[in-house]
């Protein structure tokens, strides 16, 4: 069972593990508000557990100016509501931008391996995602297989804050090693000047 992203992203943060800042919002009025605290531009996210590849469902929209929030949201919604009547709300992000130089889109994963048990993998997100540029460890990782992690991936050499970088899989590893969940993938991982930050999570239990 997918969990509420709300919940996944309070899981991240309870390990240390930034995220975008969020808000989420259960009406139009709740939308609006949020998007005024956390300033334009905003991406908006459908929160359902029936909904889980939310691009392609056209859940999510992003708003550049306020003028456009409601038509957005409720795009957004009735995207959302052909598909499922099971939906949390919808969350609201600042828009992290992917395509500026220095920035790269990574994923962090975690699933259960019938002979392994939980694995960890790292590498390539976003867009490149398809390209399956990743690496795999077991749960729970040491430093030194999370430093090791952070090279292996042909991204790799793209990365500059490697140490930053390890400190995440590590903490993504204990979330893995001591909650109860099946599959974690947090994708993409933003690398940008605000630092390591979750953009997107998924978690089942």
């Amino acid at each position: 069972m997918k969990i509420p992203d709300a919940e996944a992203y309070r899981l991240l943060e309870k390990y240390g593990i930034q995220t975008v800042k969020w808000v989420m919002a259960r009406n139009l009025q709740e939308a609006e508000i949020a998007a005024e605290n956390l300033h334009f531009p905003v991406v908006l996210k459908v929160d359902s557990p029936d909904i889980i590849h939310k691009m392609k469902a056209g859940c999510i929209r992003t708003v550049f100016h306020r003028d456009h929030l409601k038509k957005m949201f409720e795009a957004v919604m009735s995207s959302a509501k052909r598909q499922t009547k099971n939906i949390n709300g919808i969350l609201l992000q600042e828009l992290v931008y992917s395509n500026v130089e220095g920035v790269q889109e990574l994923i962090i994963g975690v699933k259960h391996d019938s002979q392994f048990g939980k694995v960890i993998m790292f590498g390539a997100g976003g867009r490149l995602t398809d390209e399956k540029d990743v690496c795999f460890r077991l749960v729970p990782l040491t430093k030194p297989d999370a430093v090791d992690m952070t090279s292996e991936p042909k991204i790799a050499r793209l990365i500059t804050r490697k140490d930053k970088l390890a400190s995440v899989l590590l903490k993504v590893s204990r979330l893995a090693e001591f909650e109860k969940i099946s599959e974690l993938d947090i994708n993409p991982l933003m690398v940008s000047d605000k630092g390591l930050l979750a953009a997107d999570v998924r978690i089942i239990v």
